[in-house]
């Protein structure tokens, strides 16, 4: 072994040993720290781990930072910011996009991963997975940005991330990208992901975004408060539950097309599909929803409130294609029908 070499192990070795705690060296202005355990800390004291690190951390093409906590005392909702990008209103904007990450480390369990799109002209916040009893009292939102430049004659807009915690949560948070490149504080150019490590917290009405999806079994449910009770063992189900607001669901399609759900009768052990038993439809060119059966459009309703059962496009409130059985025919003058034409009808 070179005798160069042998002395600088022997200095480095000793350097050590004169410190029973750690050794502080200066690397590119960032203070480091090293026990005699080999445990190694950058920007921070090593804490039981080998390599422990304050600020933000590039792996290959991934760059990872924890971005701190938000926490609810209460159960009044609490926001902080987060993170920042900024996107062009024309230009294209050379960024894919990150995740965000919640762990629930309070009172009870929960999990919640998020995908935010900050591509060309978007910016969409998708939840990814959700799990444990807290994670519906976790939410992200946008602001809707402010103009920090321009570019090529077009505004350059930044836009803020926002996380929100409610119903004394509290949550760690941790940010990972691979499309973008990370820096502390503001960021007024494309491509960058400027991430807040401390920032104020202040109120919210509700929290954003916070969508839980949970599976037990063979279900599905979805709600803001998921218990295993609700699904019904037996049947592959889809349960929408809520116990503390309205539940729904909504089917989003752009104009031109159609929106519906489908009642199959497919078998998915054959490569030919089957015609499809049932189902109901919005149709967005023509404002009317639709109501199939058996493989045929068995009634709709037109943009004008026209039904028409066995009838395509009605144009009186109700039109019948067949015969109509009933107990009782009222007709009322109040309204502004006072007669009424039957034909063929069969009263039982």
């Amino acid at each position: 072994m070179p005798k160069k070499l042998l002395f600088c192990i022997l200095i480095y070795s000793l350097v050590f040993r004169i410190s029973p705690t750690f050794a502080d060296w200066d690397c590119n202005t960032e203070p480091g720290k090293c026990t005699t355990s080999s445990q190694v800390g950058i920007n921070a004291t090593p804490d039981n781990a080998f390599l422990t690190v304050d600020g933000i951390t590039k792996i290959g093409d991934f760059q990872i930072a924890s971005v701190g906590q938000v926490q609810a005392a209460q159960t009044q909702a609490k926001e902080r910011e987060i993170a920042n990008f900024t996107l062009n209103t024309h230009h294209w904007t050379f960024t894919t996009g990150f995740f965000v990450e919640a762990y629930s480390n309070y009172y009870n369990s929960g999990y919640v991963k998020y995908y935010i799109e900050a591509g060309h002209r978007t910016k969409q916040i998708r939840i990814i997975e959700s799990r444990g009893n807290l994670a519906g009292y976790f939410g992200l939102r946008f602001d809707e940005g402010e103009q920090v430049g321009s570019r090529g004659g077009y505004p350059e807009i930044r836009y803020r991330l926002y996380a929100q915690a409610e119903h004394y949560s509290r949550w760690k948070i941790v940010v990972t990208t691979a499309g973008m490149d990370m820096q502390e504080g503001d960021v007024a150019s494309q491509g960058l992901l400027g991430i807040k490590k401390t920032s104020e917290q202040s109120n919210v009405e509700s929290i954003q975004n916070n969508q839980k999806i949970s599976q037990f079994e063979r279900n599905l449910t979805v709600g803001r408060t998921v218990q295993s009770s609700v699904a019904n063992p037996n049947y592959d189900e889809l349960v929408i539950y809520d116990d503390q607001h309205s539940a729904g669901m909504t089917i989003r399609s752009s104009t031109g097309t159609w929106g519906g759900i489908v009642f199959s009768d497919e078998d998915l052990t054959s490569t030919t599909r089957r015609d499809f038993g049932g189902g109901i439809f919005y149709n967005h060119q023509l404002e009317k929803m639709e109501l199939w059966n058996n493989g045929a459009n068995a009634t709709e309703i037109t943009a004008e409130g026209n039904v028409g059962i066995g009838v395509n496009d009605p144009t009186s409130k109700l039109a019948v294609d067949g015969k109509i059985s009933a107990t009782e025919v009222e007709v009322s003058t109040t309204v502004s029908a006072n007669e009424v034409m039957v034909k063929d009808v069969a009263w039982s």
